[in-house]
């Protein structure tokens, strides 16, 4: 398991407590724990990138994302790939602000006790309280722009 020195560096900065869990890529996420995991999508429209944050069992809304932040799409692989050098393709980290990115986070996952997110890497994810991903969204815009998958 292994925790980019981004994240690293950035959670002890904010003064998070974390762990470490295995999550191999072979693991089916429960349904439960799918509300409980923050997924990111990251984001390329007028004003740059950012990150769209939502629960990995619901699938973004692109119409009432546009709603809430304007014209934007998902930004292509290569562009992913600079923004996030130590991370692996596909683990992105939903902690936008480690990387100097805006935030856009689902109201959703606001209430939920315990988050877990990727930590750059497909072996495993970083888990927090609620209250710590609170904290480390507080900043970031708030809206409803996710539903069931």
């Amino acid at each position: 398991m292994a925790l980019t020195n981004t994240l690293a560096l950035y959670l002890a900065d904010q003064g998070v407590a974390y762990d470490l869990v295995p999550h191999p890529r072979t693991m089916p996420a429960a349904p439960v724990a799918a509300d409980r995991l923050a997924q990111a999508v990251v984001l390329r429209g007028g004003d740059g990138f950012m990150l769209a944050v939502h629960p990995a069992s619901g699938r973004i809304r692109f119409e009432d994302l546009r709603e809430l932040i304007g014209d934007v799409d998902m930004a292509g692989e290569e562009q992913i790939e600079t923004l996030f050098t130590d991370c692996e393709p596909d683990a992105v980290p939903a902690l936008g602000d480690a990387y100097g990115l805006a935030i856009l986070v689902d109201e959703s996952l606001a209430q939920q006790p315990e988050i877990y997110l990727e930590c750059g890497d497909h072996d495993s994810l970083v888990h927090i309280s609620g209250k710590s991903f609170r904290k480390l969204m507080a900043n970031a815009r708030r809206g409803r722009f996710s539903g069931r998958a």
